[in-house]
């Protein structure tokens, strides 16, 4: 099968979103497995995430791609990360790498 993405994706553990625990992360996006769909939550809206990473935050905006059924309630939600700059550039590259790299993890939230 072709791999699409444009980044290598890792597994993380113990980081998880308001919306579900982060079952992948790449430079480029992550994805989040979801319980039951998100309310207000739909492809193509942008999400803020808040980001604690190597004892700085940062926030970033993301764009929901997808939203793939798991079942009869859960979801994985994969969201694109948007212009992503600086440390976390770095530390996400880092991650992708395979290193380990300390994180309270993300925070989503709507865009206002």
């Amino acid at each position: 099968m072709f791999e699409r993405r444009r980044h290598r994706r890792v597994k993380p553990t113990r980081f998880s979103t308001p919306l579900g625990e982060v079952t992948d992360v790449s430079e480029s996006g992550l994805g989040v497995y979801c319980k039951a769909r998100p309310a207000n939550v739909a492809v193509g809206q942008t999400l803020m995430l808040n980001v604690a990473f190597d004892g700085l935050t940062q926030n970033v905006a993301a764009t929901v791609q997808r939203i793939d059924p798991l079942g009869p309630r859960a979801v994985e939600v994969g969201l694109s990360l948007n212009d992503v700059t600086g440390e976390l550039k770095v530390w996400l590259r880092r991650l992708a790498a395979g290193d380990d790299c300390a994180t309270t993890g993300p925070r989503v939230y709507l865009a206002a």
